[in-house]
């Protein structure tokens, strides 16, 4: 199923279209090639007046619009003497070439001049706007002169990285590297100068309950304070997408660490910024996770350039690029099911003998149900309380219960959410957060002359009455 703003994929359409140089035939040859015919043609039927009114409303007020720009151009360099003028040709971000750009820039070229390009393939995370990666990974037949039918040209890799450290940089190196596609490139590290003493953990996994200001702050906390001397340490909290962050108030969080300097964005916006510190957030599993699994709408990807074989293979570069906007500290968030980047960023960590700091951050649900996820609900186990009869003594115990049980008499027959899973082992919140395995038990102790029920941790401080579970 695809939702699109209507208006904004008719925008996206035409400005797609355009920067693939499209006529209105090639453009209703693209959209007859469909295997959804159906579809196509429905969108077809009014997608193609609308084109033809757009330009025509353009021609008509004497005026073009940004694919013109390049496109006209294009047709016009070489009819010109401006190809002359021009000895040195730099273009910076060339990972983000979209094929009107290229057509372009091939069209300034003469054997009188020089391209000189700097980009980074690892970072290509553009292509829904059309950039084409190849045109790095493939330079040398993109750029091949047709009559000469070969190209002089050098490569040279810009290898030291002024902005990750070494754990980082490594880790999120052997990530992007997974995809063969990739240039090849041995990253060499910054020197670690943190603001913060002492710094967090390097690489840090979390999961929380929700993507809010309650759970955020959790993680601030585990952030020392920085040195008196130094400048505010900043934190960048990051989502694949907007709705990973949407409740969450910097302003707020900062009235709590006013030692921290917190903004948040999409990773897209964050490309070429930088954070002492990042918190990157939605690292779930599913369709709407992190890699997102829904696809592409054909009536879209008929525009795009054709993707390289590995699985995820942008979604790997966005989380690249994620993971090396952190200086000195990345704490990769999710709720109740990670991602398989998580699994990756694992293996990858315990192969190279980098430590990951795992900790996790729940006020109700502590864990997945083992039998909703099996039934692909998202059941959660919170901890519950039991009082009864053993005997001829009382008898007081902890549980997990799943959150999707419902007290008789509420009819269950007809719930297709009602899970009765319980486990006997109730593990310590606190140690959670700390990455320990603590277990609760049930005591009794004395205070002001009364016996009093508590819950206690078989290896942390942790002590909360029974009754307020």
């Amino acid at each position: 199923m695809y939702r699109d703003d209507t208006y904004n994929f008719i925008r996206d359409s035409i400005k797609l279209a355009k920067t693939n140089n499209l006529n209105r035939h090639e453009l209703q040859q693209k959209y007859d090639s469909q295997i959804n015919r159906f579809r196509s043609n429905r969108f077809k039927r009014f997608f193609l007046p609308v084109f033809d009114t757009y330009q025509q409303t353009l021609e008509d007020n004497k005026t073009i619009d940004f694919e013109d720009m390049i496109n006209k151009a294009s047709e016009l360099l070489p009819k010109s003497e401006y190809q002359e003028k021009y000895k040195y040709i730099l273009v910076d971000e060339f990972q983000d070439l979209s094929a009107c750009r290229t057509e372009f820039l091939k069209s300034l070229l003469t054997t009188n001049n020089y391209l000189f390009g700097v980009g980074d393939d690892w970072q290509s995370i553009y292509r829904f706007t059309g950039s084409d990666i190849s045109v790095m990974t493939n330079f040398k037949n993109k750029f091949s002169n047709e009559e000469e039918g070969t190209i002089e040209f050098e490569e040279r890799y810009i290898q030291q990285t002024f902005r990750t450290c070494k754990d980082i940089s490594k880790v999120a190196s052997v990530f992007i590297q997974a995809n063969k596609n990739q240039l090849e490139k041995t990253i060499r590290p910054r020197e670690l100068d943190s603001k913060i003493d002492p710094l967090p953990e390097v690489l840090n996994i979390c999961e929380v309950e929700e993507y809010n200001d309650q759970f955020i702050l959790k993680i601030l906390d585990k952030i020392p304070k920085a040195k008196p001397e130094s400048q505010i340490p900043s934190v960048f909290i990051l989502g694949r997408a907007g709705f990973n962050f949407d409740t969450i108030q910097p302003k707020q969080l900062m009235e709590k660490r006013p030692d921290l300097y917190i903004e948040k964005g999409t990773i897209h916006k964050s490309k070429g910024l930088e954070s002492d510190i990042v918190i990157l957030l939605g690292l779930d599993g599913g369709m709407r996770g992190f890699p997102n699994s829904a696809g592409e709408d054909p009536l879209v990807s008929m525009f795009l350039p054709v993707v390289d074989d590995h699985p995820n293979s942008e979604e790997r570069r966005v989380m690249y690029v994620a993971m090396t906007r952190a200086k000195d500290s990345l704490f990769l968030v999710h709720k109740l099911d990670p991602s398989s980047f998580i699994g990756d960023v694992e293996a990858i960590a315990e192969q190279q003998n980098i430590v990951i700091n795992k900790m996790r951050f729940r006020d109700d649900t502590l864990k997945r149900c083992p039998e909703c996820k099996k039934a692909g609900k998202k059941g959660g186990l919170k901890i519950r309380r039991f009082e009864g009869q053993q005997g001829q003594r009382n008898r007081y115990r902890l549980f997990l219960g799943c959150n999707h049980w419902r007290r008789p008499p509420a009819s269950i027959d007809n719930d297709p959410l009602f899970c009765d899973h319980t486990e006997n082992e109730v593990p310590c919140p606190k140690c959670l957060q700390d990455g320990k395995n603590g277990i609760l038990n049930v005591n009794s102790i004395e205070e002001d002359g009364m016996r009093r029920l508590y819950a206690f941790c078989n290896i942390c401080d942790f002590r909360k009455s029974f009754y307020e579970f």
